[in-house]
């Protein structure tokens, strides 16, 4: 039977911050002992840990606690709704686990190997729209891994490699763009309004980037992973996560020659590596590749 968990770990955070001001860098790191180890896997995977680190966030937590709170207040009610939207458009009922915390700054929403979505209010936006397309991306994440799983796919072929990055991520901002439709085209990738010149540069040098990342896939380890798909990567372009756009692409692709529903599996039954491989080689437009 379907159930929704929310684990919300920004309500110790709120209570020290109403108790404790001025709100110190003890303060912060006492917050983070309240759960060692969701907060050593954000810092491990999402954020660097260094005195600097906080304190810059320290000093960015007065104008984003209004928006934090919104978020912390919105966000239950967002994940039952996006929950019911991506139940239906696949058919599937299954267990969602989310966990709401408070980080620095680094990554807004990532989803952990146990399946469970992770939200960091401080970089929540503030417009309850675009937080719908944020929760709808990465509890895509967690419906796709729920579809390969029922369809035998062998979890141990999920390297961390660039064919996998295209894929998942692809598939994830396609799903989002399906349970909340009708938005401008780069809030599906920036979940705001600021993106306007990355998705521009992508569709005008679309050729470029797809072979740069073709080049890359040859050879990729966690510097190709950090340039093409992390928010600190894009130093070759100046535009960080422009696989996510390459991935989009490909997905909608996928998605007019088979099905949504055999493009959430397609791992499963067939070898994506040569999928993209073959597309990669003939793709030459993002309007030729299924849209940008």
């Amino acid at each position: 039977m379907a159930q929704l968990e929310i684990d919300d770990l920004s309500n110790a955070f709120f209570q020290s911050w109403e108790k404790l001001q001025p709100f110190t860098l003890d303060d912060l790191e006492r917050y983070y002992q309240t759960a060692p180890e969701v907060f050593n896997h954000y810092f491990q995977q999402h954020c660097q840990r260094t005195p600097e680190r906080l304190g810059a966030a320290l000093e960015r937590y007065p104008e984003q606690i209004a928006t934090m709170k919104r978020a912390a207040e919105l966000l239950p009610s967002l994940i039952e709704e996006v929950y019911e939207r991506l139940s239906n458009l696949m058919g599937l009922e299954m267990t969602i686990k989310t966990r709401l915390l408070v980080g620095c700054f680094g990554s807004n929403a990532y989803v952990t190997h146990d399946g469970t979505l992770h939200f960091a209010l401080e970089t929540m936006p503030d417009n309850p729209d675009y937080l719908t397309v944020l929760v709808a991306h990465e509890m895509a994440h967690a419906f796709h891994f729920e579809m390969l799983g029922n369809a035998g796919f062998d979890f141990s072929k999920m390297a961390g490699d660039g064919y996998t990055s295209i894929y998942l991520e692809g598939v994830a901002t396609v799903v989002s763009e399906l349970v909340k439709p009708g938005l401008s085209e780069k809030v599906y990738f920036s979940f705001d309004e600021t993106s306007e010149a990355w998705l521009t540069f992508f569709k005008e040098h679309f050729i470029e980037v797809k072979k740069a990342i073709q080049h890359d896939l040859k050879h990729w380890k966690m510097e190709e992973e950090r340039e093409w798909f992390r928010l600190r990567g894009g130093k070759k372009y100046g535009y960080n996560r422009l696989g996510y756009l390459l991935g989009r692409v490909f997905v909608k692709q996928l998605i007019q020659k088979t099905s949504l529903k055999e493009t959430m599996i397609y791992w499963a039954r067939h070898d994506l590596k040569q999928e993209i491989e073959d597309w990669m080689d003939e793709a030459s437009s993002p309007i030729t590749s299924g849209g940008a």
